[in-house]
């Protein structure tokens, strides 16, 4: 039986007012039911918790394999190429795609084009001593040989049209942080693994491959950037800002939200599933309602079993009755204390503690 431990608490609000603490224990089958459906509950256990889901425990590990740990506590020996292969790659012994097969702009750390015929490329940390920041404009654009490619450290920006048209499946960047307009448009993208992304601009996905993803730090997600795509699941806790059309007919039937509800544009989950819905994660986040984007938002309930006021035990009986709030979306359960009623706000977020 899966243990959940109460962190957080939304509110808790008395008839008479004044404030209150609230500390929290285990959550017991019991409660379960709580959330409105079985298959809510098991997405946000799997969104909260992560241990369920390895793409995103990858995406969240930051690619730390034991070796790569290792190098990066010592004192890099930025002349030996085993320890710059490990720790840019994750692997001494990887074998970097040679310099000669890429067009490069020494001023601006781009690489400009690829001339090789290799259907795996490891893009080079640096060439000529010059660390590759950037893949340039249209750098693989309608490249059809290209399937997998695996970037350094030192590469965080692409282009436009870096990738569009491409026959491109799967890209590894793990300090990639800003895909610029057409990225990906009309690639065969299935898979990117790159959590420190913060920015997706205009475009950047459509009418590509793309099915999941798992983008912890994404901030900025620019218009119609899945637009046509086969999206159909995203992970995006750190969302702030969602473009015009930003999912318009792609096939999202569940993104999962950790803050505060994003700034949106006009029509962002136009033509998508009318079974779309959207997850809150984090159960201080405002700002939410019923719905998003006119889609359903599902919220996490927050249990308390004891109430606090001024360092005193203020709650002593809890009913199981529950209630929903038409505003908020949020399930909110009766709490009596010496006649008085207080609300309180609860969720199944694991950690333990007391606010």
């Amino acid at each position: 039986m899966k243990k959940i431990i109460m962190i957080a608490l939304l509110a808790a609000i008395a008839v008479r007012g004044g404030t209150g603490t609230l500390t929290f224990d285990w959550i017991h089958a019991d409660t379960a039911a709580a959330l409105s459906a079985g298959t809510d509950r098991d997405r946000l256990d799997a969104a909260i918790t992560n241990e369920v889901d390895p793409v995103a425990m990858e995406a969240l590990s930051g690619y730390a394999t034991t070796g790569e740990l290792a190098i990066a506590t010592a004192n890099l020996d930025e002349t030996d190429p085993r320890a710059m292969r490990a720790y840019h790659y994750g692997d001494p012994d990887i074998q970097i795609t040679p310099a000669g097969d890429f067009g490069f702009d020494a001023t601006s750390g781009e690489i400009t084009s690829y001339t090789g015929t290799n259907k795996v490329v490891v893009l080079p940390y640096e060439i000529n001593g010059v660390p590759v920041v950037a893949l340039g404009n249209s750098a693989f654009a309608a490249n059809n040989v290209v399937k997998t490619i695996k970037a350094s450290k030192t590469l965080t920006t692409l282009g436009n049209y870096a990738f569009a048209f491409t026959s491109l499946t799967s890209l590894d960047a793990p300090a990639l942080t800003t895909l610029s307009n057409f990225a990906f448009a009309y690639s065969s993208l299935t898979s990117l693994v790159a959590p420190s992304l913060t920015t997706i601009s205009n475009f950047a996905f459509a009418y590509s491959s793309l099915t999941s993803l798992v983008a912890p730090s994404l901030t900025t997600i620019g218009a119609e950037a899945f637009s046509e795509c086969p999206l159909t699941n995203l992970n995006a806790p750190s969302l702030t800002s969602i473009g015009d059309n930003a999912f318009s007919y792609s096939v999202l039937t569940s993104i999962y939200y950790g803050g505060n509800q994003p700034t949106a544009g006009a029509n962002i989950y136009y033509g998508t599933p009318t079974n779309l819905v959207s997850y809150v994660t984090n159960p201080t986040a405002t700002g939410w309602g019923n719905t998003f984007g006119d889609r359903p938002v599902v919220r996490l309930p927050l249990y308390a079993d004891e109430v606090y006021s001024g360092g005193s035990l203020a709650v002593t009986e809890a009913t199981k009755e529950l209630h929903q709030d038409s505003y908020t979306n949020l399930v909110w359960r009766n709490v009596f204390s010496n006649g008085w009623v207080w609300l309180v706000a609860y969720t199944n977020t694991p950690g333990g503690g007391q606010l």
